[in-house]
C-alpha cells in the first residue's frame, strides 16, 4: 500500500512568513532495496523485494521574514524532518528487522536570506544534513557452523554548506558567485558489527567530494 500522509492545517500565512506541519502517519509496502551477497572480496548488490514496512514521522518546512529583530530584506528558511521506519522479517528469516534501506532518521535543510531589489542584491547561505542511513543491507550467508553474518553498509551524517550571491548591475548586467559544499567533508559508508569481543566499525569508503566555485557573468540585451 502507498504511504499514507495526513496533512495539518497551516497555522501561519503571512504576505512573508509561512509554516507547514506535515505529519507522516504510516506506510504499509513491500519496496525494492538491494541486498549484499557473496564473499568479502565479491560483494555484489541484488534487487530484492522486501517485506511490511512501518514508517513515521513528522516534517516542518518554515519561512519567516527577519524584519522583526531589525534585520530587513533578511529572511529565514527551515524544513526538517524526524522519521522512524522498520522492515519487518518473519521467524527464522536470513534477514533481521532493520529501518528501511535510503531512510534517514532524520533531515534538516535550513537557510539565511538576503533580497534587496532596490540595490540588486542577493544572497543565500544554506546547511543540509542528514542522518545515518543504510546503503547496502547485510544478511546471514551459508549454513550449519559456517554462517557468515554481512552487516548493513550505511552512509554515515555529513554536514553541507551552500553559498550564492548575485549583483545586478542596471538592467542588463549581473554576476553570480557559487560555493557548493563549502566545508567539503568526507563522505563516509562504514559498517558495524557486534562479535564477542565488542562492537567492530569498519570504514568501506571514505572520500572528499571537493569544493565546486562558479562565477558566472550574464549580459541581457
Amino acid at each position: 500500500r502507498d504511504v499514507v500522509r495526513a496533512l495539518a492545517d497551516e497555522f501561519i500565512r503571512r504576505a512573508d512568513d509561512l509554516a507547514h506541519v506535515y505529519k507522516l502517519l504510516y506506510a504499509v509496502r513491500a519496496p525494492a532495496r538491494y541486498a549484499r551477497h557473496g564473499e568479502q572480496r565479491r560483494i555484489q548488490l541484488k534487487r530484492q523485494a522486501e517485506h511490511v514496512v512501518d514508517e513515521a514521522g513528522v516534517e516542518v518546512d518554515i519561512r519567516k521574514s527577519l524584519d522583526f529583530i531589525g534585520l530587513r530584506n533578511f529572511s529565514l528558511s527551515f524544513n526538517g524532518a524526524l522519521i522512524k521506519s522498520k522492515v519487518h522479517f518473519p521467524e527464522g528469516a536470513r534477514e533481521k528487522s532493520r529501518p528501511m534501506q535510503g531512510q534517514s532518521p532524520y533531515l534538516i535543510n535550513t537557510g539565511i536570506f538576503y533580497q534587496n531589489e532596490n540595490k540588486g542584491w542577493n544572497a543565500a547561505i544554506m546547511y543540509n544534513r542528514i542522518g545515518k542511513r543504510i546503503v547496502g543491507v547485510g544478511r546471514s550467508m551459508g549454513t550449519g557452523d559456517n554462517i557468515v553474518n554481512v552487516p548493513d553498509s550505511y552512509e554515515m551524517p555529513r554536514n553541507a554548506i551552500d553559498l550564492n550571491v548575485s549583483k545586478k548591475f542596471g538592467e542588463h548586467i549581473e554576476i553570480k558567485f557559487a560555493v557548493r559544499d563549502l566545508l567539503a567533508e568526507h563522505v563516509v559508508y562504514q559498517q558495524f558489527q557486534e562479535t564477542n569481543h565488542g562492537d567492530v566499525k569498519q570504514i568501506n569508503r571514505k572520500y572528499k567530494p571537493g569544493r565546486n566555485f562558479n562565477l558566472n557573468f550574464s549580459y541581457q540585451f
